[in-house]
């Protein structure tokens, strides 16, 4: 008699304690086409999930002949079949991709299924559902990892510390200095600045400059459409005035956008959704559906901005308060970083205290102190009309998890939508004024630094 992969797992879960723990997790009942295997696998598995231990074969067969699912026939072919398990433990090293195999199998012919249904108009579910449930389908896999083993692993640790860590420059040289190197993975940074301040024109700002070290980056902007975000991007790319790109002829549009594509691999795709409408689950889905559809995978996330999403978890009014509202719309955007593998950057709204101010701190953000706690990384940029006079913005770092608090002084040039560094002529600022917005010891090394800001 052939024996069955089915079989060989099932009978491996009474025998096989640290196989049941893998894999009791990942298995399914519809994975198993047999209806006693399936009601099997259910008793097996509640019964390890409630007593920590396998089920004995005994003990078994009396919950096989009290379900209530099964009829005779069923329970008689459910007893044959546990008779028939082996009592020698299957070799792990092969059990363990064998099983994972048939899971990942199945899954796929699951989801195939679900898809036709969906596509015939017999499924609950739209054709909008069909490609994250593919992608689910074939993204199974055990994850066997316990944790990190601190002595045990040393040897790897030791060489991660020493590994250059893959950031992604913000592209502005005094910020990337402070921050050793940009924003890493897995983390989630925010922007903030009062209304009209900047915080859009940075988000922009990072992206085209990402785009152009060929980083792939996904825009989300609910504030504006996707054609203005990208008008933006255009302006800083081509280094030309906002207002100037609709008189251009369209022949001098597309070389300058073929000489942008010569010089970079990246892409950058922008998506809008309506204020406050869209959360976490709704950034996943567009993050699962462009690498189905488009095999696009972003390298930095920009999401502008985090105070007008919404959140999957809760909604606000009633008993939630704007703190947790916003502290809980930041640890879903954390996770969302931390899934992918990716930095997310968004941006926050400074509240009346930092309106005008030429200093803020974290007790100047709007939206919530909550969101601060959740964030790895904050800073803010500051605009007096002293400095607006003079394009110019302070941007001072508010928590940084994995460098040094610092701030700087730093050129923005609205009408071309980007960031500059300043030059030693550039800078007009006394040094009355410098040291009213910069620390003294940034204030003694700010020629050597800074490119020269000059004191007069």
């Amino acid at each position: 008699m052939t024996v069955k992969i089915e079989g060989t797992i099932l009978a491996n879960l009474l025998i096989n304690e640290t196989f049941s723990r893998i894999v009791i997790p990942f298995l399914k009942p519809e994975y198993f086409q047999d209806k006693a295997e399936a009601t099997i696998l259910t008793i097996v598995s509640d019964f390890f999930n409630k007593h920590n231990r396998a089920i004995t074969k005994e003990i078994l067969n009396l919950e096989l002949k009290s379900n209530k699912e099964l009829s005779d026939t069923e329970i008689d072919t459910a007893y044959e079949k546990v008779s028939a398990f082996s009592s020698t433990q299957t070799d792990i090293d092969w059990l363990l991709p064998a099983a994972e195999e048939f899971c990942k199998k199945r899954s796929v012919y699951l989801g195939i299924m679900e898809s036709i249904m969906i596509l015939d108009g017999k499924s609950i579910l739209t054709e909008d559902a069909i490609p994250k449930l593919l992608q689910e389908a074939i993204s199974v896999n055990f994850d066997s990892s316990v944790g990190h083993n601190y002595l045990g692993d040393a040897d790897s640790r030791f060489n991660q510390y020493t590994m250059k860590e893959d950031k992604i420059s913000f592209g502005i040289l005094e910020l990337d200095g402070i921050t050793k190197g940009g924003m890493g993975k897995k983390t989630l940074t925010s922007v903030g600045a009062q209304s009209g301040g900047g915080k859009s024109i940075f988000m922009t700002n990072t992206a085209a400059h990402a785009l152009k070290i060929g980083k792939n980056v996904l825009y989300i902007t609910m504030e504006m459409s996707e054609i203005r975000i990208s008008e933006r991007v255009d302006a800083n790319l081509m280094n030309i005035q906002l207002d100037s790109i609709k008189g251009m002829k369209k022949e001098s549009y597309m070389s300058k956008i073929e000489n942008i594509s010569a010089k970079t691999h990246g892409k950058l795709y922008v998506k809008e959704y309506p204020t406050g409408a869209a959360h976490s689950s709704h950034f996943r889905g567009l993050l699962d559906e462009l690498k189905t559809k488009q095999n696009f995978i972003p390298d930095l996330l920009i999401i502008d901005y985090l105070g007008i999403c919404s959140s999957a978890r809760i909604k606000m009014g009633g008993s939630t308060n704007t703190n947790t509202f916003i502290k809980t719309i930041a640890e879903e955007l954390r996770s969302l970083a931390i899934e992918n593998d990716i930095p997310v950057l968004t941006g926050h709204q400074l509240n009346r205290g930092g309106f005008d101010n030429s200093d803020v701190s974290l007790t100047d953000t709007a939206d919530s102190i909550g969101l601060i706690m959740s964030l790895d990384m904050a800073f803010a940029i500051i605009a007096t009309e002293e400095l607006n006079a003079m394009n110019q913005v302070i941007i001072k770092m508010l928590k940084n998890r994995y460098g040094g608090l610092d701030k700087f002084v730093c050129g923005l040039d609205k009408t071309k939508m980007t960031f500059y560094p300043l030059e030693a002529s550039a800078q007009t600022l006394s040094k009355p004024a410098v040291s009213a917005v910069m620390p003294q010891r940034l204030a003694s090394v700010a020629t050597s630094k800074f490119n020269g800001f000059k004191m007069s």
